[in-house]
């Protein structure tokens, strides 16, 4: 056989050996292998390797409302002071009156509205705000309104009004009743802006008259407590009765001892070796109301009634506001004749 034969025989036995037995191809990376033939498989099986798909709901998109069924908020009515409606104006365009409460004005003033404004989100601003408007003496938080009583030079009289310049009182001293037109008392409430009531008791036929019209006059000042302080009046169940247990006194002794006129001199006449200052309740007795506070004072050999009562003096300037303000600050109660203090 020559070379040239036995090549091309070589040639169609490969060609042949191509067709007849054909490659099988191998897998691919990242692609699923061929099912083999031989095993057979069934087309609507699951496939237990793959979890179901969940159907995921589409929301639905609200449609938008037509204008005339869209719910509008109600405008408040505008009232008076006095809770009447107010009249809208019918105008087009033209602006409401401003809301008002009953017995809070109206803010007609736009730089004070804007102030109202800038206050929104403080409540304690507001409620100052408030308070503002209401009337005088009305209000959550309205002042302890005190009276005090004087018929003399009215030294514990001053005494309140420094304790209260200096913001140590807790109350406000409203009225200063005084059966002395000309009397020092008088002149120091003047001259502090107080308010003033003087009245003459011979002009009247009894003390009950006189203490009737103090009693209107108490009311009209919306006084909370009255003070007696060097009043030299002797007081009726007109003016008791109706401040028992918001009325007190102070007495230049160490009650029970002492009561009545001239204790420092009693004191002295005594030999006692204290007297000191009581103050207590009005029960309409002499100095005989339940006691409230007292300080000692000690009375030395030598002193006579004047340089004692001095010196008691001195300790009631002290102790009568610091009651005072006690009383202001709901600190006390009465409990028969026993007074507690919180």
């Amino acid at each position: 056989m020559s070379g040239i034969e036995g090549k091309d025989i070589r040639e169609e036995n490969t060609r042949l050996s191509e067709e007849e037995v054909p490659l099988k191809p191998g897998p691919m990376p990242g692609l699923p292998n061929e099912p083999d033939p031989a095993v057979p498989t069934t087309p609507d099986a699951p496939d237990p390797s793959r979890e179901p798909a969940i159907p995921v709901p589409i929301p639905a998109v609200p449609s938008t409302p037509e204008p005339s069924t869209v719910p509008t908020t109600p405008v408040p009515q505008p009232v008076t002071p006095d809770g009447e409606p107010v009249p809208q104006p019918a105008t087009p365009g033209a602006e409401p009156k401003p809301l008002t409460m009953p017995g809070i004005p109206a803010v007609a003033d736009p730089d004070e509205a804007d102030d109202f404004a800038e206050n929104e989100g403080d409540p304690a601003a507001q409620l100052r705000e408030l308070e503002q408007a209401l009337p005088d003496g009305e209000g959550p938080n309205k002042p302890y309104r005190i009276a005090v009583f004087a018929s003399g030079s009215g030294s514990n009289f001053q005494a309140m009004l420094d304790t209260a310049r200096a913001g140590q009182l807790g109350a406000q001293i409203a009225l200063l009743v005084s059966d002395k037109p000309q009397s020092k008392a008088v002149e120091r409430a003047r001259a502090a802006g107080v308010p003033v009531f003087v009245f003459t008791p011979k002009e009247y036929e009894s003390r009950e008259a006189y203490e009737r019209i103090i009693l209107e006059e108490l009311a009209k000042a919306k006084i909370d407590l009255i003070a007696l302080a060097g009043y030299m009046r002797l007081l009726t169940s007109v003016l008791v009765e109706p401040y028992m247990g918001r009325m007190i006194n102070i007495h230049p002794s160490l009650l029970p001892s002492f009561p009545g006129k001239d204790a420092a001199g009693q004191a002295v006449s005594h030999g006692v070796r204290v007297s000191g200052a009581t103050v207590h309740f009005v029960d309409g007795g002499m100095d005989t109301g339940p006691i409230i506070a007292q300080r000692a004072v000690e009375v030395l050999p030598e002193d006579s009634a004047v340089e004692l009562q001095l010196r008691i003096q001195e300790q009631e300037r002290l102790l009568y506001p610091e009651v005072v303000s006690w009383f202001a600050a709901g600190r006390v109660k009465l409990d028969g004749r026993q007074v507690r203090l919180f």
